[in-house]
C-alpha cells in the first residue's frame, strides 16, 4: 500500500458547510509515514513525534520528533525522544523552563523493553520545551496514572 505525508489543512473560521479539503505543499524534511504518533499545535507549528513505523516488525517504535512552520510550510526535524514512544498522548501547557513558551506533556503509550522486541506499557511523562529543543522528565504531583496506550488528553482551562 502506498503511504502519504501529504498535508490537508482547512480553515476552522469558515462556516461548518464550508470547510474543504485542500491539498498544500510543505517543504524541508518531514516525517517518515507512521501511526500511533501524537500530534499537537503549539506557537504557529504543528510537532509530530514518534508512532510506530509500518512495517511489520515489533522493533519499529520510533522516537523522532518533527516540527511543521505553518506559516512557512516548511517542516524540520527536532531532537529525538529519549527513547522509542507510541499510542501516548501529547497536551500543549503553560510553562517552559525560561516562562516564553509553551511546552508539551507526553504520557504514557508503548516503548521496547531496553534489549529486546518486548513492547512494554509506559506510565511515565515527558515535557519537550521547543524553544530549546530539549525533552526533560515532567515533574507532576499525586497520584499518577497507571500505564496505558491508545488514550487522550488534553489540558482544561479549569486547572
Amino acid at each position: 500500500a502506498r503511504t502519504r505525508t501529504d498535508m490537508f489543512p482547512f480553515s476552522r473560521d469558515a462556516s461548518l458547510g464550508s470547510w474543504e479539503w485542500v491539498r498544500v505543499g510543505t517543504s524541508g524534511s518531514s516525517p517518515t509515514p507512521r501511526w500511533g504518533h501524537s500530534a499537537v499545535a503549539a506557537g504557529g507549528a504543528v510537532y509530530i513525534l514518534g508512532g510506530d513505523d509500518l512495517t511489520d516488525s515489533d522493533d519499529d517504535i520510533l522516537r523522532d520528533m518533527y516540527k511543521l512552520d505553518a506559516q512557512a510550510r516548511t517542516w524540520t526535524r527536532c531532537r529525538d525522544a529519549p527513547h522509542g514512544r507510541c499510542w501516548h498522548s501529547a497536551t500543549v501547557v503553560g510553562g517552559s523552563l525560561s516562562g516564553n513558551s509553551d511546552i508539551l506533556l507526553i504520557f504514557g503509550g508503548e516503548t521496547l523493553k531496553p534489549g529486546s522486541s518486548i513492547r512494554q506499557p509506559l506510565s511515565s511523562m515527558l515535557s519537550y520545551d521547543p524553544e530549546f529543543d530539549i525533552f526533560y522528565d515532567a515533574a507532576d504531583r499525586g497520584h499518577r496514572p497507571s500505564a496505558r496506550l491508545g488514550h487522550g488528553a488534553l489540558l482544561h482551562t479549569a486547572n
